[in-house]
This record gives C-alpha cells, structure tokens and sequence, in this order.
C-alpha cells in the first residue's frame, strides 16, 4: 500500500495537530511518532528509486 508524499504529509499534520488537542499519554505518542519516522524512511527510500529510474530515462 503506497501513499503519496501529500498524503503523508496530511497525516503527519494530523497525528501533530491530534497531539496538541489531545492529552494523550508520551508513550501513545511515541509509537505514532516511530510509525510516522519509519513510514517517513520508506517514503525517502522510494523518492531515491524514483529519482534513480528518471536519471536513467
């Protein structure tokens, strides 16, 4: 399941926004941080490969 950069970039104003409205537990927040900055690893993996296949067109 691969989401857009513009996608990610909603949810992860979402899960901030969520943060400040909400008084949620560091360790609620922590693992949707961890989820956000692997997902986030993912998405930078995929841009290289992109970019790589576009320098060989």
């Amino acid at each position: 399941m691969s989401k857009t950069v513009s996608d990610m970039l909603k949810l992860s104003e979402e899960v901030r926004s969520k943060g400040k409205s909400q008084s949620r537990t560091k360790s609620v927040m922590n693992t949707k941080n961890e989820a956000f900055y692997f997902t986030s690893l993912e998405i930078s993996e995929d841009v290289k490969k992109l970019s790589a296949i576009s320098t060989n067109l």
